[in-house]
């Protein structure tokens, strides 16, 4: 995965790195009676046969493109786009034939199924032209593409698996010249960063320092500030923690006995456990032993209220 403008990320794959399916497929090393300048070394593929002859010969063509994203990708994606792109300005997606049909799916989701209809005066070919949406940003992989289509993607297109199924169908007098295929996404990082577990005789210090985390820009999950009349206290702590990186547990007097933060920390504990990415951090209150599934664990004291600054600059650097 490449990192591009702040809140823009892209994965993409080779061309020629595909599985075909059926039909034909030409690279540099297997040019599928292609000529050999149609390629631009070993980025491009072209789908589809070379003559009318060949044409005739298959009924479609389709491939697959195995498009890889990390564990931190597929929680985090927002939206994006599928991208197809083609060194060569007319070395895409062409057919002398009005009409002929391309299908686009993600996992086996359609994305976008069409005809090729538009016919440029400079050219004899029907093509299909579709704007890059106004959001569209500068991507450093294909800046050099001459020739570049994006389908919007949400989340539902996505499987949870490291390698997304990108296939393309084309009909049998189509082809299409494909140099780089890929996603172009944004993250959106969970509203809340850090979910306080705490005990409400420790409210003054669960406050205090959700206060302070938002000076640095750190939101923090407070259940006092977040519950609303009628949600389901379970329902909504595992939600909200499911969401989370870091989780803070108040370990006083209170809160070792506290049924509810016992709950809440099992549920950290085990999200902890089964790798989900969150990291369970507690901060000693008073002089008291550190539950069982915390023994082990470096842990912040706060014992006297003259180690705070140090202890919360180690969270918020622990954090960022």
């Amino acid at each position: 995965m490449v990192k591009e403008q702040s809140a823009w990320n892209s994965s993409f794959m080779l061309g020629s790195q595909l599985r075909l399916v059926n039909g034909v497929a030409g690279t540099a090393p297997a040019t599928e009676g292609h000529p050999l300048t149609s390629f631009y070394g070993d980025s491009t593929v072209i789908l589809g046969a070379a003559d009318s002859k060949d044409m005739e010969s298959i009924s479609k063509t389709t491939a697959i493109w195995s498009i890889p994203l990390d564990a931190d990708t597929l929680r985090f994606f927002d939206s994006g786009y599928l991208v197809v792109a083609c060194l060569r300005r007319f070395g895409g997606l062409h057919s002398k034939t009005y009409d002929s049909r391309v299908e686009i799916s993600v996992n086996h989701k359609v994305v976008d199924g069409f005809g090729l209809r538009v016919k440029p005066p400079e050219h004899s070919d029907y093509f299909h032209r579709v704007p890059l949406p106004v959001d569209f940003p500068e991507i450093s992989q294909i800046s050099k593409c001459q020739t570049v289509n994006a389908w919007p993607i949400l989340k539902d297109k996505l499987e949870n698996t490291l390698e997304q199924k990108v296939s393309i169908t084309i009909g049998n007098y189509v082809r299409w010249d494909i140099d780089y295929i890929g996603l172009v996404f944004k993250l959106s990082r969970a509203c809340h960063q850090i979910f306080v577990c705490y005990n409400c005789n420790d409210k003054t210090i669960a406050r205090k320092l959700a206060d302070d985390f938002k000076l640095k820009g750190i939101n923090a999950w407070l259940y006092e500030r977040e519950m609303k009349l009628g949600d389901s206290l379970i329902g909504r702590i595992s939600e909200a923690i499911d969401t989370i990186d870091y989780v803070i547990v108040l370990v006083s007097k209170s809160s070792v006995n506290s049924p509810w933060v016992a709950k809440e920390l099992d549920i950290a504990m085990t999200k902890e456990i089964e790798g989900k990415r969150i990291k369970v951090i507690p901060i000693l209150l008073d002089d008291v032993d550190l539950p069982g599934c915390l023994k082990g664990k470096v842990y912040g004291d706060l014992r006297l209220m003259e180690y705070y600054d140090d202890v919360l600059s180690r969270i918020i650097n622990t954090v960022l």
